[in-house]
């Protein structure tokens, strides 16, 4: 452990993490609108850890060398409301919701001038001296989280009429895989309408289709470290809750169901150009399994505009999207709506990938790796599942990948003569001429 002495102004950190940021009046006041506060827990961390570290602030400059001890505070999304407070006036200032959780570690960096600074919150306005770094806080996620993987998902969207270069505009078919991640640790009522909800997370969406106006069509999740600096988030919340504790739908429950919804922040590649949103392509959804059903879909109407790589609005819009995480076919009669394996080999980013829907617990994979054959292997199959580091047995979906390990798991990764945009697709790391190189 770091020699960094106990401090009284710890606590005092924790207290200031849950001070308000929301407006409102002593007596009588209702919880925020928002979980913009964290409130923070002294904990006993079970990870002994002891680091260096940089910190750049775009506030408050750089500070290099910093000492990491173990975490001492967890902190959590929090609801709030006043009952009492003395002296303050209560001022409006309101936060962003928060989503993260945080854990905050000890930290001790070498001396820096800071000057004084003004703030503003809910109990009034203060001057703040004498700086000196005390805790870094990093996003955390409550386990378990669920991965649900979906090797062949399918989503339309319309280019609206009057858009460059598609004047007419055009419905755009597009395919690929789609991974999310479900935080099934986090499982609350957050919003406080007696419905327990969990936040998920869209991690990969990678889609491709042909535009008769445009041609090949790349479309992306949004690097969350460039503009608009936002992940896809959102979150799934059951329509009933029968059990406390419990997300109630399949397979938690035996019966059930839930809204969801994501916001999409995207990248599409058409037509030489590379093109982004910078309002959320809202994606909502009311699904009867976790991950969804064949055939569940999540759907958005509105209209939104692209922007280019400089942030000039670009004269193209997007209007309606569906996506369908797990496609199906189906066969429908007057009584009945019967579901069809479709675990086959189809065109994927990387070459050719297996694709569609499995019985119940299976997923659709390349076995044996390599070939044209597509199965419905059960969980124990599967890449990601397989023991970290040892993870040469696991299954792929793409005929040209294979799984290997990474840096804390077992993932799949393209070998020769994979296709690919980064060297990140490839095993050896390296992507040249979009294919990759041993």
């Amino acid at each position: 452990m770091l020699p960094i002495p106990r401090r009284s102004s710890l606590l005092l950190l924790a207290v200031l993490f849950a001070m308000p940021l929301g407006a409102g009046r002593a007596g009588g006041q209702t919880f925020g609108p928002l979980p913009d506060h964290l409130k923070c827990y002294k904990i006993k961390d079970s990870l002994k850890l002891a680091g260096l570290v940089d910190l750049q602030s775009p506030q408050l400059g750089l500070e290099s060398g910093c000492r990491l001890g173990s975490a001492k505070l967890f902190c959590v999304p929090v609801f709030k409301r006043v009952n009492q407070v003395t002296p303050a006036t209560p001022q409006q200032v309101l936060g962003d919701a928060q989503i993260d959780d945080r854990l905050c570690y000890k930290i001790k960096c070498p001396s820096a001038v800071i000057p004084q600074k003004g703030v503003i919150d809910q109990f009034g306005t203060h001057t703040i001296t004498k700086f000196k770094a005390s805790l870094l806080c990093t996003p955390a996620r409550k386990t378990p989280i669920e991965i649900d993987i979906f090797p062949n998902t399918t989503a339309s969207v319309v280019i609206e009429p009057g858009s460059l270069g598609c004047p007419g505009g055009e419905t755009v078919n597009l395919t690929g895989p789609t991974r999310v991640d479900v935080a099934l640790g986090a499982l609350a009522d957050t919003d406080n309408n007696g419905r327990e909800q969990v936040p998920i997370e869209m991690v990969q969406l990678s889609l491709t289709g042909n535009s008769t106006c445009y041609g090949p069509v790349l479309v992306n999740l949004r690097d969350p470290t460039q503009h608009p600096y936002r992940r896809t988030t959102g979150e799934i919340e059951e329509t009933a809750n029968t059990q406390t504790g419990r997300l109630d739908l399949p397979p938690f429950a035996p019966s059930g169901m839930a809204t969801s919804f994501f916001d999409v922040f995207f990248e599409v590649q058409a037509g030489g150009v590379t093109l982004h949103n910078h309002t959320p392509k809202h994606m909502e959804s009311v699904i009867t399994h976790k991950p969804p059903d064949p055939g569940n879909h999540y759907d958005n109407p509105d209209v939104i505009q692209l922007y280019d790589q400089n942030e000039n609005q670009f004269p193209i819009r997007i209007g309606s999207a569906q996506h369908v995480p797990n496609p199906t076919t189906t066969t429908t009669t007057s009584t009945t709506t019967t579901t069809m394996p479709t675990c086959v080999m189809g065109t994927g980013t990387s070459g050719p990938t297996c694709g569609g829907t499995c019985g119940r617990g299976t997923t659709c994979l390349n076995d044996p790796p390599h070939s044209g054959t597509c199965v419905c292997d059960p969980p124990t199959q599967v890449c990601s599942s397989q023991p970290f580091p040892t993870c040469t047995a696991g299954r792929c979906a793409g005929a040209f990948q294979e799984c290997r390990a990474g840096a804390t798991t077992c993932g799949c990764c393209g070998v020769p003569p994979a296709q690919c945009v980064a060297g990140s697709e490839c095993c050896s790391g390296v992507c040249a001429g979009n294919q990759c190189q041993p």
